[in-house]
């Protein structure tokens, strides 16, 4: 796990809220157990059978009026879980995205300011 956290360049952060996953053929209810700026982990919805490298929309609704919208895709799953990278993010959703990360990070704001160079510095 150690070589795991010394690889990731953006900062996680545990963030447990409900989500639904979308593509074309229908939506799935599942559960985030921690987001970052390039990602989420994930519940592995009831009666989904995609793979690795298949893409989907993740919906995080904060609120009735705020939704986080992130083009995803599976790059693993183990038992109940899987991992999600994003591909986009609009503006509105990063800047959400921000302030959860800042909220829940026990780090410094350096690290967030270095993710999001980091996230710039990717596209």
């Amino acid at each position: 796990m150690k070589l795991e956290q010394e690889r990731r360049r953006f900062e996680r952060v545990l963030f447990e809220t409900p989500a639904k996953l979308i593509d074309l053929e229908g939506e799935w209810p599942t559960k985030v157990l921690d987001l970052s700026l390039k990602g989420a982990l994930v519940e592995i919805p009831a009666n989904f059978n995609r793979s690795l490298g298949e893409s989907f929309l993740l919906e995080i609704a904060l609120n009735s009026d705020i939704i986080i919208s992130m083009d995803c895709t599976i790059v693993y799953q183990r038992e109940k879980f899987m991992g999600l990278q994003s591909n986009f993010v609009d503006l509105e959703s990063i800047t959400h995205l921000k302030r959860i990360i800042s909220f829940n990070s026990n780090n410094s704001l350096d690290l967030l300011e270095r993710d999001l160079s980091n996230l710039i510095s990717n596209d």
